[in-house]
């Protein structure tokens, strides 16, 4: 597995891991309008670019055989 910092190109793809992960750990206990509401209001390219352009906040891809497979967000100081 390897580790790289996300550049903004890449957030289309970090929006895609997140919203495949989100569902894998919750459909089975949420509704799909649930789960339909959460993606389309909290998952989206357009709130992950706000969240990137904080300088108080980094994104790191974890890749698996050349595969995006897991993100993490790493907040500084007062950066949510």
């Amino acid at each position: 597995m390897q580790i790289s910092r996300v550049a903004e190109t890449e957030l289309e793809l970090v929006v895609q891991v997140a919203r495949q992960s989100f569902y894998e750990a919750f459909h089975e206990t949420n509704s799909p309008e649930n789960l339909h509401t959460y993606m389309n209001d909290c998952l989206t390219v357009e709130r992950f670019k706000d969240e990137f352009s904080n300088p108080k906040s980094v994104f790191y891809l974890v890749w698996k055989d050349d595969q995006a497979v897991a993100y993490l967000k790493l907040n500084e100081g007062d950066a949510q």
